[in-house]
């Protein structure tokens, strides 16, 4: 599936964030419970930032319609509830469990650069010259 917003900063940070879920599937059986907590904090940490950073492009790299910005930032704060809230169960669970919150997490950051991401592509410059 292609992740890409068409601005360099988003798309990078989406590969990393895709890059970390990825890493931590791999390992979810194999790490210290620990560790594995320590990577869920890794990711938190990268999704939060990424929010920020991507928040900041939305309102001023970009002329995008405000009703647009703010329906992605209220997206932002529940999926940033939600992840929060689904790494903070997961800090005791069993590999069993941890595998399952990770794919929760992968799908709702997927369908959000699926959906809302995407949606940006209406109103990057590169579109507009079309």
């Amino acid at each position: 599936m292609d992740y890409r917003i068409n601005d360099p900063k988003i798309d990078a940070d989406h590969g990393e964030i895709l890059q970390l879920l990825d890493s931590l599937t791999r390992v979810a059986d194999s790490v210290p419970a620990d560790e594995l907590a320590a990577r869920l904090v890794k990711l938190k940490d990268h999704v939060v930032i990424h929010f920020v950073d991507e928040e900041f492009i939305l309102e001023r790299q970009y002329e995008m319609p405000s009703a647009y910005v703010a329906r992605h930032k209220d997206e932002h704060r529940r999926i940033r509830k939600d992840v929060l809230a689904r790494i903070a169960s997961l800090r005791d669970a069993g590999h069993e469990a941890v595998r399952s919150g990770i794919v929760d997490i992968r799908n709702w950051i997927e369908t959000h650069i699926r959906t809302v991401d995407a949606e940006m592509n209406l109103y990057l410059p590169s579109a507009q010259a079309d």
